[in-house]
């Protein structure tokens, strides 16, 4: 679930994302995310934030991650019907179990697009992860992942859209762990208020 809201009567808003993520089997939770941040809006389609993120990785064992981050989004309309959306996100990633900071940074490129007298759309965006340093027993630089996504969507109202949707994402590891690709049921809600 992820949730904007306006702080006061400004440009500037609040945003708090809470992101469970079950394991393979459904067996349990996998991941559990929760990312807050303040934002400011530039112009109706460019808005900046900064943040942070909590993230307790469950498995194979517990891993408890710290994030400051920034981001920068920019949309656009082509074709007068295509929603593009730009986001570039750097992240300061601090562990529990190892020293120093891992730097991490993240392009994604959304595109939506409406189904004509319908309420509901169609989307895809694709997330590259770098990695620009390396932690000793942590991440490596480089590629880290890339998330490649479909859903279909549904604008409830104003404040309120829906989207259910695969997610393959590929995981880049240290030898000599082999890479990994991971199949996900994504089902999502957006609030605006």
């Amino acid at each position: 679930m992820y949730t904007d809201f306006p702080i006061l009567k400004t440009k500037f808003r609040g945003y708090i994302e809470s992101n469970p993520r079950l394991n393979d089997g459904l067996e349990g939770l996998d991941i559990y995310l929760l990312r807050s941040a303040i934002g400011y809006k530039f112009k109706k389609n460019m808005e900046g934030y900064v943040g942070y993120a909590y993230v307790n990785d469950y498995l194979p064992t517990r891993v408890q991650e710290n994030r400051i981050y920034q981001q920068f989004g920019y949309g656009q309309v082509l074709f007068k019907r295509i929603q593009v959306l730009h986001r570039i996100r750097t992240e300061q990633r601090f562990f529990n179990d190892r020293e120093g900071c891992a730097n991490r940074l993240r392009y994604m490129l959304r595109l939506a697009t409406p189904i004509p007298n319908t309420r509901w759309y169609v989307v895809t965006s694709d997330e590259l992860f770098i990695n620009t340093n390396s932690l000793n027993d942590g991440p490596n630089a480089g590629i880290d992942q890339n998330r490649l996504y479909g859903a279909l969507g549904r604008q409830v109202n104003r404040k309120l859209r829906l989207e259910v949707g695969y997610q393959l994402q590929y995981t880049n590891r240290s030898e000599p762990i082999v890479d990994k690709a991971n199949h996900q049921l994504m089902t999502q809600a957006f609030i605006s208020l």
